[in-house]
């Protein structure tokens, strides 16, 4: 049996964008995300390629595609779930009869969901951190009312780059830091490029940000020992950074780099 663990907002939108030539979100191994809130709230908005999660008598039946025995990640979410506390608590408490009742009084969706789905999985079950509500208040670009997702339409989703430092440090390739959109929905101000590749990495013609600041330092980078000569008084007036292609010209520019994975 597989235990609870809590999963940041970051850790879900870091699996979400990982890619090795396609996203790995093609790969049906890979990640389970599983919504047990309400019918009317997974089809008003949910996280991408989220499975609602029916539950009937009191038991909640896995989506009939899903394989957790093999799924690397699964992580399951409801509206606010915030902590592992109660199930805790509850393992240690030796009155059943008590136990029974503070658990239906105050057992999140999610917890409930995970304790059922622990004993299928050979892996952690993810719950995540602050629910639904808190990852769509950081990602919300990551919310849709799609319910279907083709092989073809997961082969085309195009990741977004990796963050390191929640809301300041993203790590991704070219086209990600010439994708207008990218940089809008993750508010980038500033560039930094440590590839061999130069050339202008800017907002594009539809972008209204005017404000972005490219830094190219790749030419050197490789010379310099873990960059040291940028100065610590540049970055830190870099408040946003999105670093292409930190691995270097062994990765191309072209080639999203996983260095930052999340793991």
């Amino acid at each position: 049996m597989a235990g609870l663990v809590l999963c940041e907002p970051i850790e879900l939108y870091n699996i979400l964008n990982q890619a090795t030539k396609l996203s790995r979100l093609t790969e049906p191994n890979y990640l389970c995300l599983l919504d047990v809130r309400s019918k009317q709230e997974y089809d008003e908005s949910h996280v991408i390629t989220a499975l609602r999660v029916k539950k009937r008598a009191d038991t909640y039946l896995i989506p009939e595609s899903v394989d957790l025995e093999c799924v690397k990640y699964c992580v399951v979410y409801d509206n606010n779930t915030s902590d592992l506390e109660i199930i805790l608590n509850d393992d240690d408490d030796d009155d059943d009869n008590s136990d029974n009742s503070r658990e239906d009084q105050v057992l999140g969706a999610a917890l409930a969901c995970g304790r059922v789905m622990a004993h299928l999985t050979r892996h952690p079950i993810h719950i995540l951190k602050g629910g639904y509500e808190r990852f769509s208040a950081i990602y919300h670009f990551f919310r849709t009312q799609k319910i279907i997702w083709m092989p073809q339409e997961l082969d085309e989703f195009q990741p977004y780059p990796v963050e390191i430092v929640p809301g300041k440090i993203f790590l991704g390739n070219f086209r990600q830091a010439c994708d207008p959109k990218i940089q809008k929905d993750l508010k980038i101000e500033a560039h930094v490029n440590v590839s061999m590749e130069t050339g202008p990495l800017g907002p594009g013609p539809t972008s209204k940000s005017a404000k972005t600041t490219c830094v190219q330092i790749g030419a050197w980078w490789p010379s310099c020992w873990h960059g040291k000569r940028l100065s610590l008084e540049t970055l830190s007036q870099i408040s946003r950074i999105h670093s292409t292609d930190l691995c270097g010209p062994a990765m191309g520019p072209e080639k999203p780099c996983l260095g930052a994975s999340c793991g």
